[in-house]
């Protein structure tokens, strides 16, 4: 998302102009390292062709550090963007504020997915296979897939078919279209998507 750089806080025009966390040989959105409680230590992500990408991606480095990535849910754009402001009663960004917050969305949950693509290690490419053989599987080992694949994130399956997996004890107040981007985000299909929707029930 291309902004004017000279109507943007001085401190936003920092993050673009003096990136600390920036690594352009990086493959991955983010890499991330995590103590072990799972608090975010430190955070490097690779480069964006977006100037509001760039920012929000270096001050997301700096403003995830020490929360774990349930913290990283209930980050607000509201308190995002306050925290790139200059002075209080000035906004950061005279952008549209949905616009700025579907941005602030889909990184956040890219940095998230990261955290999590760390659990599966080894096991990631299995199931990845299966999400591209979806429609060949029985519905038995889609939701033996589906209960390991989301035990494993911390959510619980409570039925999967061919077109819908409804699950539970999903992040408070997270929109289906969001834990969709995020199953996307870890599985590496944003390109085709998801063979099922996401259906959660709190």
């Amino acid at each position: 998302m291309k902004v004017n750089l000279d109507k943007i806080s001085k401190r936003a025009k920092g993050f673009y102009e003096s990136p600390q966390f920036l690594n352009s040989n990086l493959l991955e959105d983010f890499v991330v390292t995590l103590d072990s409680s799972d608090k975010i230590l430190t955070v490097f992500y690779k480069d964006n062709p977006g100037e509001v990408e760039l920012i929000f991606s270096e001050a997301l480095a700096i403003f995830s550090q020490n929360r774990t990535q349930n913290d990283l849910w209930k980050i607000n754009f509201r308190e995002f963007e306050n925290f790139l402001r200059d002075e209080n009663h000035l906004p950061a960004f005279n952008e549209s504020v949905q616009d700025l917050d579907d941005v602030l969305t889909k990184i956040k949950i890219s940095l998230i997915a990261s955290m999590l693509r760390k659990r599966f290690k080894a096991d990631l490419n299995s199931y990845i296979d299966a999400i591209y053989h979806w429609r060949n599987l029985t519905m038995t080992a889609r939701n033996i897939w589906a209960n390991d694949f989301l035990a494993a994130i911390g959510w619980e399956l409570i039925f999967c078919d061919e077109a819908t997996l409804t699950v539970s004890r999903t992040p408070a107040g997270a929109a289906n279209e969001s834990l969709e981007y995020l199953l996307q985000k870890i599985l590496g299909c944003i390109e085709s998507g998801l063979p099922m929707k996401v259906v959660a029930v709190q």
